[in-house]
């Protein structure tokens, strides 16, 4: 027996919703130190493939249990998200959001600066990944490490939407590689700023990548 289209886009929009929250509550798990008797109540689906709610799970000494909120997006679980992060994460107007949390915007589907910031930003994120993989660490002196003749990992470094080349700093050092800063100071090249001018960075990725899913 066939089932009529409607209800058959119905059913499987439904499995595609019960198979993101059963990968989002398996991350969680995954993530915990003590994972044995987690529970997990109020699972929501936002657009752009995220699903927020809560975990109740035992402590490490297995005393009592604790209660959390959760973010799952992108393949990461944040298991005490800020309220910020809830508030750009678990939202049906995802763009609207990140203007009223962050300054940025707008958005325009991708198309307009954030979205060319956005897909220079993952390149370079994922170029200094692959260096930091061939190479033991990320570029320590400049970005030109990544591109010939020096590194094959960019043909060649994107600048800003107003010229500007992304600004790039290393740390000190990490467990296993050295932290860095990549960002763009927006259009008025000035730290600060909301709209065109505002400070966009590798750190507001998650939410960008996002964004880009929808």
């Amino acid at each position: 027996m066939r089932l009529p289209p409607t209800l058959l886009l119905t059913v499987t929009l439904l499995a595609g919703c019960a198979s993101l929250q059963q990968e989002a509550q398996d991350a969680v798990i995954a993530a915990l130190p003590s994972p044995h008797g987690t529970s997990f109540s109020d699972l929501r689906q936002y657009p752009g493939a995220v699903v927020c709610g809560r975990y109740t799970a035992p402590d490490l000494e297995g005393l009592r249990t604790e209660t959390h909120d959760f973010i799952y997006t992108g393949g990461t679980a944040y298991r005490r998200p800020s309220a910020q992060q809830l508030a750009l994460f678990c939202t049906t107007e995802p763009a609207a959001a990140l203007e009223r949390e962050l300054g940025m915007g707008p958005w325009e589907n991708g198309s307009g600066a954030l979205g060319r910031i956005h897909a220079d930003l993952r390149a370079l994120s994922d170029a200094i990944a692959a260096h930091a993989a061939a190479e033991g660490d990320v570029p320590f002196g400049s970005l030109e490490e990544l591109v010939p003749p020096s590194g094959a990992f960019l043909p060649a470094l994107p600048k800003d939407p107003w010229g500007n080349a992304y600004r790039y700093e290393v740390g000190l050092g990490g467990r296993s590689q050295r932290d860095y800063r990549l960002y763009t100071l927006g259009a008025d090249n000035r730290p600060g700023g909301t709209g065109a001018d505002a400070d966009v960075g590798r750190e507001h990725l998650p939410y960008l990548d996002r964004l880009a899913r929808l």
